[in-house]
């Protein structure tokens, strides 16, 4: 996890991922946009472990800048066979599979009205920007509001596990 500038891998929470990017590459002459290249979370970037040194699991229990204090949802993330650690991909799958979880009635109900608001908000602009079905409903990545970017992970400070980062696209 970067604490400022791009990051070096560009997951959209709301998408799969198969659409995860390595960051930007420098632009050829002829055209100044950077470029941006797949991932391969299924590749030997995927096949890295996540942390080192390497551990088993990575119990992700705090959401970094998140006004509510208490995240919601902890997860663990496992490594998809008992010998090797926990790999870049395991942790992009735990991401993903954590945040497209729908969101029960209740936990709606249970934020702050502000909360809500922007959480209907940004299933709204999913639904129209990604055209996805309105029945798909509520999604825990749409709690993160516009702030849907994968950024990473650290430990958490003076505690066990690690805290989840997200930001802007």
């Amino acid at each position: 996890h970067r604490r400022t500038g791009k990051p070096p891998l560009l997951l959209d929470v709301r998408m799969t991922e198969q659409i995860a990017l390595l960051g930007e590459v420098p632009p050829i002459p002829e055209d100044p946009v950077p470029g941006l290249v797949l991932f391969n979370a299924a590749g030997p970037n995927g096949a890295q472990a996540a942390t080192y040194p390497g551990v088993g699991a990575l119990n992700v229990g705090a959401l970094a800048d998140d006004p509510l204090g208490a995240f919601p949802w902890p997860f663990v993330v496992l490594s998809h066979h008992a010998a090797l650690p926990v790999t870049v991909q395991d942790v992009l799958r735990g991401v993903l599979a954590n945040f497209h979880e729908r969101v029960a009635a209740e936990e709606l109900a249970a934020l702050t009205a502000a909360r809500r608001e922007q959480v209907h908000r940004a299933y709204w602009q999913r639904v129209e920007e990604l055209r996805f079905d309105e029945a798909d409903g509520v999604r825990r990545v749409d709690y993160l509001g516009d702030r849907y970017m994968f950024r990473g992970l650290e430990p958490v400070p003076g505690a066990e596990g690690f805290m989840i980062f997200f930001g802007p696209p």
